[in-house]
């Protein structure tokens, strides 16, 4: 089905609505997860400059441009308490990336010194020197490694950021092609209406019907296909694995594992 064919039919399934399917004026959030929604986003606007100089140090250590770093706005309460039914429960704390940052990669070589960078170790004193200013990494997965099913390529870091006086923040720091940027624009436009239909019929207590459920798998497939096009020409095909998504810390904060090793104790002589 061709992309206007998938939109058109997303619009006759919904008319005029469709847009509204998941608003202010559709779901109402419940009075004590909305002041919890807001205190969430006020400590990510107070994070923001931490994060901001977090991605800087980690441009510098990786040597990218200076320009590499795009700071992404503050997610919105709705969006933020429709994440948290979609994905975890209705748990908003598990939303991570109310504040996010892109950092911006040129080839394959890039990716590689991220993954030396946040997995392999190779980071010398850096996650320990940030994890003392309260910059905590919590989650790496890399989708370069194998991209999900509408072929999203990219990393997703998870950081936590101390705010002092036992206030903390979330915030995500997405890894992707700088020449990938205008594909991800186009393509997550589908992806909010894929979310729409799922989310609608999940609130319906149902399963997609068999229009939606053809949508909904048109919608993958003509995104996947973009961002395969896309990662063959920029021969980010070469950092696929079989084992993917890599992904590290779904079993607690991955910074104490990047810190410096100790000295091996030496033995006395005598």
């Amino acid at each position: 089905m061709s992309t206007s064919g998938l939109l058109q039919g997303f619009y006759q399934l919904f008319g005029a609505s469709a847009g509204n399917v998941y608003n202010d004026s559709s779901v109402k959030i419940p009075p004590a997860e909305l002041r919890r929604a807001q205190t969430m986003i006020r400590h990510a606007e107070q994070a923001q400059s931490v994060s901001f100089k977090y991605a800087s140090a980690v441009t510098s250590e990786l040597g990218l441009r200076t320009d590499a770093i795009q700071m992404g706005k503050i997610k919105e309460l709705q969006r933020i308490w429709d994440k948290a039914n979609e994905r975890y429960g209705g748990d908003i704390s598990r939303v991570g990336d109310i504040s996010r940052e892109r950092l911006l990669v040129d080839n394959p070589g890039d990716v590689i010194k991220v993954r030396n960078l946040f997995v392999a170790g190779k980071a010398g004193r850096f996650h320990e020197d940030w994890l003392a200013k309260g910059v905590e990494v919590t989650e790496f997965t890399d989708y370069f490694a194998k991209p999900t099913s509408t072929g999203f390529l990219g990393i997703n870091i998870k950081l936590m950021i101390d705010l002092g006086k036992g206030r903390k923040a979330p915030n995500e720091l997405q890894i992707v092609h700088r020449e990938m940027l205008r594909t991800l624009d186009n393509t997550h436009a589908y992806y909010e209406a894929k979310r729409k239909l799922v989310e609608l019929a999940a609130t319906q207590g149902r399963k997609p019907s068999k229009a939606e459920q053809e949508l909904i798998d048109g919608i993958e497939d003509m995104t996947r296909e973009m961002h395969e096009r896309d990662g063959e020409r920029l021969g980010l095909v070469s950092l696929r694995t079989h084992k993917g998504p890599l992904r590290v810390g779904e079993n607690g904060p991955i910074s104490s594992t990047l810190r410096t090793p100790p000295p091996k104790p030496t033995l006395a002589h005598g």
